[in-house]
């Protein structure tokens, strides 16, 4: 089985009790920053998880880094295979006589 990953880094804002984020980033991408959102994107810990688990995703692993207390949360999915285009067939042309 061949698998997708998504790559998620977070920072909560002030010590975290409501756990809103104060950074996120997902797949290398920033989207939500001090300054306010990029994009649409969730606010808390728990809309992200709601949003990503609908997706398919799965939590494989968690990390805290003691010196910054950023988090990243690696997520696991099985890939979607491509379903390859179908052609067109044409009309079988009608036999000449």
């Amino acid at each position: 089985m061949q698998w997708d990953y998504l790559a998620i880094r977070f920072n909560y804002k002030g010590l975290g009790i409501k756990q809103e984020f104060a950074l996120l980033d997902v797949d290398g991408e920033r989207v939500l920053s001090r300054t306010g959102q990029e994009e649409e994107a969730p606010s808390t810990l728990k809309d992200l998880l709601k949003q990503v688990g609908e997706d398919g995703w799965e939590l494989v692993t968690h990390t805290i880094a003691e010196s910054s207390g950023m988090q990243y949360m690696n997520f696991k999915r099985p890939r979607v295979a491509e379903v390859p285009e179908v052609t067109k067939v044409t009309e079988k042309a009608e036999p000449s006589e």
